[in-house]
């Protein structure tokens, strides 16, 4: 159970960070905040999906917590917006607790699943379909963010 609820607040975590890009200012890098923040994004949502042992995912959710951890201490040094600190914060606590507390146990979670299969589960279908709304809403969301950016610089005349 907390597996699912850190990954839930990895998911949430790059939700926050979906659209990060379109709180910058325009003098940033468009190319560089667009950059970093789909890396934080990818990484934060991949890893979250991950702890639901999602398959590829799930090989490679230290990784994509890791990258998206250090993109977004970059992102906000770059920008130094006024909740800077409690974002820094958050993503420090959150990598401590996923990759210390619980790694051993997210490790051996995503062990018995890829030893035993997904087959074993109490209702395999459901865990694969949910699986597949997570990557459709991965994959969604990536190319959503590109619209609204491309609207806040025609808003702002950039």
């Amino acid at each position: 159970m907390k597996r699912v609820a850190l990954g839930w607040l990895l998911i949430l975590q790059a939700l926050a960070h979906v659209s990060a890009d379109m709180w910058t200012s325009i003098n940033d890098p468009i190319w560089f905040t667009t950059v970093l923040c789909a890396v934080v994004f990818a990484g934060y949502f991949g890893s979250g999906l991950a702890l639901f042992r999602i398959p590829v995912l799930r090989d490679h959710w230290k990784g994509m917590l890791l990258a998206a951890s250090f993109g977004s201490v970059v992102f906000i040094v770059w920008t130094r917006p006024a909740w800077g600190m409690l974002g820094v914060t958050i993503d420090v606590i959150l990598l401590l607790v996923v990759l210390d507390v619980m790694q051993p146990r997210i490790d051996s979670s995503i062990a018995v699943v890829e030893a035993v299969g997904v087959d074993t589960a109490e209702h395999p279908r459901w865990l694969e379909l949910g699986w597949t709304i997570g990557t459709i809403a991965l994959a969604y969301a990536r190319l959503l963010r590109r619209p609204l950016r491309n609207a806040r610089l025609r808003s702002q005349g950039g």
